[in-house]
């Protein structure tokens, strides 16, 4: 005799049968739909794009006539590795190997693609291992090995050990600073932003973690109040830029700036709560504006690759026109590296080709 759990009697087999697959189906359902990945924050492709025009501005000292001017760069790495963190932990999950597959899918196609385009215009030449390791800069190194520091993390917020990742994180950079002091000459390097040792990039890890632990807390957090955002934003960037000032004028301080991580990420906090404004949001959403903020955010990596080529002094003299055209043109070779690097994404998939999924951002 078959035997149907939760039915008493043979008779009412058949009823059973169909209730018990009505609950499969709905609970099936259930599950794609809380699967399915959530609607992105205006906000975020908001803070993305600001991240892709700080950075790239910060690269300009070569094509202006006043030299210090063209800083924020390490506000908008703080905010590019918030974002990452923030949506990081709202897709699939899975084991190790296929959850990195998919980071290097989304990251590598563009670098294969700069490395193709970067030969063919640039004269580039390199060889195969330096385009994996080295080919998207010290920059996307990092990120990727911050990724397999994200995945443990992510692992242990899904055995609901949320405390014990964030004790953990916090005791990593503790280790991470004891190391800086004791293997590093701290006399008259600076900490973040004018050292070119690998090192100093680790700090960032925690950026990716403050940006996991909001877009995870992000339904419980109250809604964002334009003052006291504003006010945050004018406080840290006061204290971050204020204490860099300090320690060009007395260099006994320059070891101490690694303490403008603090401000660095209550900055990039705030930018993040400012940028979730009611207001701010309302004018995200005109279409004038919306486009080409949505659209430069969705090659912020892209930018980051090809703007090293546009940085040239013999520009300086067409200042400031020399800056307008010259940022049309990183987003425009951008924008071409990431078509062909969809391409290439598309040539290792069973799929026939999607023209028009290539060219849409």
């Amino acid at each position: 005799m078959v035997i149907f759990a939760g039915c008493k009697q043979p008779s009412e087999a058949n009823g059973c049968v169909i209730w018990k697959r009505s609950h499969i189906e709905t609970t099936t359902r259930q599950m794609e739909k809380s699967a399915a990945p959530p609607r992105r924050n205006p906000s975020i492709y908001i803070l993305k794009f600001l991240a892709v025009m700080l950075i790239t501005w910060s690269h300009m000292d070569p094509l202006v006539p006043v030299k210090g001017i063209c800083t924020g760069g390490a506000i908008g790495d703080s905010l590019f590795l918030f974002c990452s963190g923030f949506t990081l932990f709202m897709g699939r999950g899975g084991d190790f190997f296929n959850w990195y597959k998919r980071r290097i899918n989304r990251i590598y196609p563009s670098i294969l693609s700069w490395a193709i385009v970067s030969c063919i215009l640039f004269g580039n030449e390199r060889n195969i291992i330096d385009i994996i390791l080295y080919g998207g800069g010290a920059f996307i190194t990092a990120i990727m090995v911050y990724y397999v520091g994200l995945y443990l993390l992510r692992r242990l917020h899904a055995l609901r050990r949320g405390q014990m990742w964030l004790s953990l994180a916090i005791g990593l950079y503790i280790i991470i600073l004891l190391g800086y002091f004791l293997s590093h000459d701290i006399s008259s390097s600076v900490f973040i932003f004018k050292t070119s040792q690998m090192f100093c990039l680790v700090n960032y890890f925690l950026c990716m973690v403050l940006g996991a632990l909001v877009g995870l807390w992000s339904d419980r957090l109250p809604q964002a109040r334009p003052g006291v955002s504003l006010a945050g934003v004018f406080v840290s960037a006061a204290l971050f830029f204020g204490f860099q000032a300090l320690c060009g004028r007395y260099p006994a301080l320059i070891p101490w700036q690694i303490l403008l991580v603090m401000p660095l990420w209550s900055l990039t906090y705030f930018i993040f709560r400012l940028c979730s404004t009611p207001g701010v949001l309302r004018i995200y959403e005109i279409p004038a504006v919306r486009r080409p903020v949505y659209w430069i955010s969705c090659i912020c990596l892209e930018v980051y690759l090809v703007q090293f080529m546009f940085f040239r002094e013999e520009y300086s003299g067409y200042f400031p026109l020399n800056v307008i055209i010259v940022f049309i043109a990183i987003f425009l070779l951008a924008y071409v590296v990431k078509v062909i690097g969809n391409l290439i994404s598309q040539i290792f998939k069973e799929e026939d080709f999607n023209w028009k999924a290539a060219l849409t951002l």
